[in-house]
């Protein structure tokens, strides 16, 4: 009877042992190029291990039972294979299982593209900073440089699209900005005057002319644009908070008034000021009310309240597009718009240039010379964001954001964005960078 009890015993022992035999399965894992796939996790039961960078794995199991394998992997769809019990038939304890490769499948994610900006140097100089520039063609720019600061002296320089210097020359006086007239003519402004920069095509050279200040100031400056065989134009002045704009025919002393503009609220206060100052200033005004027939209270609000950090100067600009000629009344909310024989054809609400919890507004609007397309200028957090505006619903209707922050004399030509620019407590000096323009 004993041993009875212990051949059962015995071959219960052995038939367990059968079962619960110890050995390895060796496997590979690769991708659909064939490919090995390092640091996949292999894992049946709770126990893992992971793929080496042959991407092959080495697994302990206990037991000749059917398992599941799962293979985990971040840039892989999750894949579970069954090995079957009857590859353990003839396996014994310690032995190798040598499994067959697995493939992994991609893990395809939604398909999307990254781009990087791409800011081009247009003009860099270790020696000399750009104060401001102007296009004059598609491989030539003017620049206004100083080395130091403008009070020290600057110079204008004529360079190609490779930033090669052709020529250059020496700013007489303390320069102030360039500045380009409706007939493309670029112009350098002094403390002391106006000189034309004139571009030689045949010999390539710069020269300066000197312009009476009452021609630059009383046409070059004040014509905007022009639209056939008419000049668009305004008498806008910084001191005065309103400006109307007229339009008159070449060759014809005759002009028309197409519509003012004014600053209802600035125009109060401008006025107001008169109350304030002192009885001999009150004197001078009214004097010179006799001599100009201008009014007192005008004399009394240049003088002295466009002195005052409350003031702002009118901004209403005019732009012409194609046959349309455009004036922005941010004062009234409206755009209006006029045909080529000067006849107002519509008017649209405007509300951009209203604050906003996103970003800000800022003068002034910007008008690509080739596309003819007009962008509004916003700030946020230093980061300056183009917008196009839409001229027939009057509403900013895609956005541009530049590559570098506190930039400086942005302007559009062509599609593209120029601006100056100098890293933040950075000793270089202030670059000319582009950008192409890609709204989003």
């Amino acid at each position: 009877m004993r041993h009875f009890v212990f051949i059962l015993l015995f071959t219960h022992l052995f038939s367990y042992s059968q079962n619960k035999i110890s050995f390895v399965i060796n496997g590979k894992a690769y991708d659909h190029d064939g490919v090995a796939v390092p640091s996949a996790k292999v894992s049946f039961n709770g126990h893992y291990t992971f793929t080496n960078d042959q991407g092959e794995y080495f697994l302990e199991v206990y037991n000749k039972e059917t398992l599941q394998l799962t293979f985990k992997h971040v840039g892989f769809l999750t894949k579970t294979i069954t090995v079957n019990n009857r590859w353990f038939k003839n396996i014994r304890h310690n032995d190798t299982l040598e499994f067959k490769k697995t493939i992994l499948d991609d893990n395809l994610l939604k398909q999307f593209t990254v781009t990087s900006k791409k800011i081009d140097t247009i003009y860099g100089n270790q020696r000399f900073s750009v104060e401001d520039f102007e296009l004059i063609d598609s491989n030539r720019l003017i620049l206004l440089l100083y080395e130091k600061n403008l009070k020290k002296g600057s110079k204008i320089v004529l360079t190609d699209g490779l930033q090669e210097m052709i020529h250059s020359y020496i700013v007489p006086g303390k320069a102030i900005s360039l500045y380009k007239d409706f007939a493309e003519r670029v112009f350098v402004i002094t403390e002391t005057g106006v000189f034309h920069v004139k571009v030689n095509k045949i010999a390539n050279k710069i020269e300066l002319l000197s312009v009476d200040e009452k021609d630059f100031y009383g046409f070059y400056h004040r014509v905007i644009d022009t639209l056939e065989n008419q000049y668009f134009y305004s008498n806008y002045n910084e001191l005065y908070p309103e400006v109307r704009f007229y339009a008159t025919i070449k060759d014809d002393t005759s002009h028309f008034l197409m519509r003012e503009v004014r600053d209802d609220f600035m125009m109060e206060l401008y006025r107001a000021q008169f109350k304030y100052v002192s009885g001999r200033d009150k004197l001078w005004a009214y004097r010179k009310e006799q001599e100009t027939g201008i009014d007192k209270e005008i004399w009394i609000g240049a003088s002295f309240f466009t002195q005052d950090i409350l003031y702002q100067p009118v901004y209403a600009p005019l732009f012409v597009k194609n046959d349309t000629v455009l004036i922005f009344d941010h004062y009234n909310d409206l755009l209006f718009k006029y045909d080529i024989s000067r006849k107002p054809v519509d008017s649209i609400p405007i509300s951009y240039h209203h604050k906003n919890k996103k970003d800000k507004w800022n003068q002034p609007l910007v008008q690509d010379p080739i596309l003819k397309n007009i962008l509004g200028i916003y700030h946020k957090g230093g980061i300056t964001i183009l917008k196009s505006i839409d001229l027939n619903t009057g509403k900013p209707i895609n956005y541009f954001e530049l590559g570098f922050r506190y930039v400086e004399k942005v302007k559009v030509v062509d599609g593209y964005v120029y601006y100056v620019y100098r890293p933040f407590e950075s000793l270089q000096k202030k670059f000319l960078y582009r950008e192409k323009i890609a709204f989003n």
